[in-house]
């Protein structure tokens, strides 16, 4: 009787594994589909932002407002890339995403511009994926602000530097350049993507941003719980 108890116990624990593991590929097979058509719908935003830019002929004002928000929309396509090919579906490897990110902008710069990205080798850092997106946006407003107002033609060696960390279930992010002082007062600035900057750290990551500026240094440092 008790063999015929234990076999009918391994029977039911198999069968619910059995179910179990159908519903993980379920699951799984639904987030992919789901990453499948945001990535459709982003790219589908895209190309009607850049029809729009191409449009746009005698108002540089607008078609750089347009550029802006395409930009914006590519962070989140590289955040819908690096979840496809990931297995944790909730976090991504930030070091990665920021650098591909800052090299992309750094191509659009129309002159030579190098990147540096200070991390921890060898070791992943992985931050929830809303997180990723908000500093992804942040990447790209700050890092390009560096290009359009940091550089000349005067300027040597320009680069945009970066640095990565975590300490303490924090993230300590930093996002700079060796180029000129642009900003004359960050809390008070009418420029639309500093504040966005500034919401995103402060009051949608509950974080904290301050500006350090000297000749030759400008330094956009950042602290965000995880």
């Amino acid at each position: 009787v008790r063999l015929v108890g234990t076999l009918q116990n391994i029977s039911r624990q198999k069968e619910m594994q059995e179910k179990l593991s159908d519903a993980i590929q379920h699951k799984e097979l639904l987030l992919r589909e789901l990453q499948h058509r945001v990535k459709n719908n982003l790219q589908t935003m895209r190309s009607l932002l850049q029809l729009q830019i191409i449009s746009v002929k005698d108002n540089d004002q607008v078609k750089e407002l347009l550029l802006t928000n395409m930009q914006r929309v590519d962070v989140l396509v590289e955040v819908n890339n690096l979840l496809q090919h990931t297995e944790q579906y909730a976090h991504i490897n930030f070091v990665p995403f920021a650098s591909q990110l800052v090299g992309s902008l750094v191509n659009t710069a129309g002159f030579e511009l190098k990147k540096s990205i200070l991390a921890p080798p060898r070791k992943k850092l992985m931050v929830p994926v809303n997180i990723a997106v908000a500093m992804g946006i942040v990447t790209n407003e700050l890092v390009t602000n560096s290009i359009k107002y940091a550089f000349d033609k005067n300027s040597h060696d320009p680069e945009i530097q970066v640095s990565i960390a975590i300490q303490e279930q924090h993230m300590l992010y930093s996002v700079g350049n060796n180029g000129k002082e642009f900003i004359a007062d960050f809390e008070q600035t009418a420029s639309m993507g500093l504040k966005l900057v500034k919401g995103l750290v402060r009051r949608q990551l509950d974080g904290q941003i301050t500006l350090e500026q000297r000749p030759g240094k400008v330094t956009f440092k950042m602290k965000v719980p995880l």
